[in-house]
This record gives C-alpha cells, structure tokens and sequence, in this order.
C-alpha cells in the first residue's frame, strides 16, 4: 500500500538546508501551522510556499532531534483546549524569516471547542528526515508555548538525576565549595566587590577600585591632562631627579630682567631702522643706521671731523657764508643769453651789454641799420661797428664805421655811416659782414 501521510521539505526548505549545511550555519524553525485543506487531504508538494488553508499558525513547542534515529527531527507543538472549532489534515513548519520550510498532511481529527461541549489538548508532532540535523535549531519564544506532561516528566527526570549526579560529587569532593573564598588569603576571581571606603578611612579596609579613583582624582586635583601622570610630568621635567637644583645652577647663569649686566657675546635680534622704541640696539642695527645717515657720502666727507674741516670748524658757518654772499653781487646780475649770431648780457647797476655778428647792407647814403636782440629800455650810453675779418680779403681798402652817439631809451635799433678808411667815400648799396657793441640800460 503506498503512503498516505508522510512529510517533506520543500523546495525553498532544501534550498535553505544545504546552504546552512555548507556554510555553517543553522535554519531557524519556529513556528508550526496546522490547516483544514479546504475540506479535503491535500497532497504534500515540495513547490509549496504556504498550506492550502491555514487555521491555526504558533510557536512550536520543542525541536528536537529523534534518539532513535539522528537524521531525523521532531517538531512538536501543543494546541490549548480554548482553540480549535476545525479540521486539522495539514501541517506546515515555518523558519524566523516566515518561509515553509517543511509541508506534511495527517490524518483528519477534529480539533473541537469548550463552547462545543469538548475540550482537549491537543499534540501536533511532526517528524522530518534530513540530511544534517545540525543546520536545524528551535526559536522559541518561552512565554507563548505550552509543554506537554511528557516533556515535563521528562525534564523531572533529567533534572533529578543531574542534582542527584551533583550531589554525589559534591559530597565526594574534599573542597566542595570553590566557588567561596575562604578567611585566611583568600584569592578571589570573577568581579568580587566590597563597599567604598572614604578617603579619611585609612586603615586595613580593602579599597575597591572606586575608592582609589577619588584618591587619584584627589592626587590629581584638577591638573590639566598634559600633566595629569607621574610620566607626564616627569618628561616635563626632562626626568631629572634633581630638576630643582639643576634649575636653580641655570638660573645663576642667566641675568637679571632689572639692569641685567651681560658678558661674552650676547646677542639680540636686529631691528628694523622705523623700529624707534625701546627695543635694544646691535652693532648690526648700529652700522645700519650709520650707513644710511651716511648716505653715500663721498669719502672725503664721510666723517663729522671731515665735514667740521670742510667748515672750516665754524659753528655759525650758515651765518658766515650768508654775511659774505650780501657783500657781492647776484648771480642774476651776470645773466646772459647767446645766439649763434649774438649775446645778451647783464652787469652789476643794471648795465647791459649786446653784442653780436651780422650781413646787413648799406643805403644809397652809405648808412646800415641793425637790429638789436633785445630792447634798451632806458638808453644806450655807447655803441661800435667794425668790419668783419671776412670781409677783408676782398677788398683792398677796409671801411670804417661812425660811433654810435648816447641816446635816451627805449631803443631796439641803431645805425652807422660807412666809409672808405683812405678816401673817407660812403660804401652805397653794398652788403658788408660787421661786428657791433653796445653798452646802456
């Protein structure tokens, strides 16, 4: 006769099983859930995700593993007298991530209610080969399960004989009670505690390790956390044992702030030449500022003693040069402008002179007008002409010129006669080179 009621896992159970078993690791099967099929024995399909029609879904009560037989494991939970009120013919075991995992039909039973006039507890037990019952673990939630008297009678029993077991031991044993640290030495371990002691208690009372925090936090007294440890401030101190004396000897070696008196070479950074306070001078500073007082001053002036000499060591040398330069004339009064044809000069008293070169040409009187370069405002006191060296070569009598007579101002021209220096004839209409002076105001 082929089997009628049998279980498995389904594919995503498989599936879940071997890659527990490969890497591991456990599946954990927490719930049972117990359906009517719809009103009919349905037929376990290892495709299915999800009974046919669910009743009921809890926590399981036990999983555990058959001593009979290692490969398989039974599923076991226990359905209270206050549920029910349908048929059971189908059984499905979920893991933690709410998968089914394994899918099982049974024989139908009723599961009746209080209110129907019976009442029962019911075991739901399914049995599930595998291949490895290691990557199999039970999730159970302790306050929602329900044990059956089977398995309380069966802890009983282990418990018994395990405090049997113990008891044997116990009083077999020469110090049963290690876990108690006797009187004399006692050598304590786990976290053994005693009270806190205050820090005014110093006696034979154990300190507990907040009892030597406040007297370390006293030690400490506010200390900043760079100086907080006994090797903190050692390292500060250049671990020196006998840092005071050591400092004091370099104390001695150093001068005082109030009107130190330094020796060998002491040195100070050099300031700048607008640094003018209270900032103290070096040699570098010093040459500095001698440099640019000195200012590329020649050498033969580059000493205050050089520069006394070049006065003539006068103190009041401004005053002696000024007294003198009143005594004579000004410079303007030695003023003169040239042209490449004339020049115009000035003279102490106003006096003026212009002199200059010119080609002018004679009238049909023997007379030629020149042009001053600039004006006799008030007169003219003197004036001459004479004829040019160039002139000469070409003619074989020179000509004299008349003198020019004082006349009053302004004047900006004047004139001279022309004449044969032999025969005293006028030279008319003809060009002559000639050189003049005049003198006036």
């Amino acid at each position: 006769m082929a089997t009628k009621y049998y279980a498995l896992l389904t594919n995503i159970g498989a599936a879940k099983l071997a890659n527990a078993t490969a890497l591991g690791e456990q599946v954990e099967i927490t719930q049972m859930a117990v359906g009517d099929g719809n009103g009919a024995l349905p037929t376990p399909n290892p495709a299915q995700t999800a009974l046919v029609h669910e009743q009921r879904r809890a926590p399981l009560n036990t999983l555990t593993i058959d001593p009979v037989n290692t490969n398989q494991i039974i599923a076991e939970q226990v359905i209270p007298e206050d549920v029910g009120g349908w048929w059971i013919r189908e059984i499905g075991l979920y893991d933690s991530a709410g998968d089914l995992i394994a899918i099982a039909n049974c024989a139908e039973t009723y599961k009746p209610l209080l209110q129907e006039g019976s009442g029962r507890v019911q075991i739901i037990r399914v049995i599930l080969i595998v291949s490895s019952t290691m990557a199999v673990t039970l999730k159970i939630d302790p306050s929602v399960v329900l044990a059956t008297r089977q398995y309380v009678d069966d802890q009983i029993i282990q418990v018994k004989a395990y405090v049997d077991q113990q008891l044997v031991a116990h009083i077999a044993t020469d110090d049963p009670h290690k876990q108690y640290a006797p009187k004399e030495s006692p050598i304590l371990t786990g976290v053994p505690t005693v009270p806190t002691a205050s820090q005014s208690e110093i006696d034979y009372r154990i300190a507990n390790t907040a009892f030597v925090a406040q007297a370390i936090s006293a030690l400490n007294g506010g200390a900043p956390s760079v100086l907080n440890t006994l090797k903190k401030l050692a390292d500060a101190i250049n671990s020196d044992p006998n840092f005071y004396q050591s400092i004091s000897d370099k104390l001695g070696l150093k001068a005082s702030l109030d009107s130190p008196s330094f020796t060998g070479i002491p040195a100070v950074p050099t300031p700048g030449q607008n640094q003018i306070d209270l900032r103290i001078a070096n040699t570098a500073f010093v040459a500095q500022a001698i440099a640019d007082l000195n200012g590329g001053a020649p050498v033969a002036l580059n000493t205050l003693k050089k520069l006394a000499l070049a006065i003539n060591n006068d103190a009041n040398f401004y005053i002696t040069v000024n007294n003198a330069l009143g005594q004579k004339a000004a410079l303007s009064d030695f003023l003169s402008t040239k042209t490449s044809t004339s020049t115009v000069g000035n003279q102490p008293g106003g006096l003026r002179f212009m002199c200059g070169e010119a080609s002018v040409p004679t009238d049909a009187n023997g007379n030629v007008f020149i042009t001053l370069p600039d004006t006799f405002i008030n007169r003219i006191v003197y004036g001459e002409a004479h004829q040019s060296k160039n002139s000469y070569t070409a003619d074989a009598d020179p000509f004299i010129f008349s003198s020019y007579p004082a006349q009053a101002g302004p004047v900006s021209a004047i004139s001279f006669a022309v004449r044969n220096s032999k025969t005293g004839a006028p030279l008319i209409n003809s060009a002559i080179n000639l050189t003049y002076f005049v003198r006036g105001y």
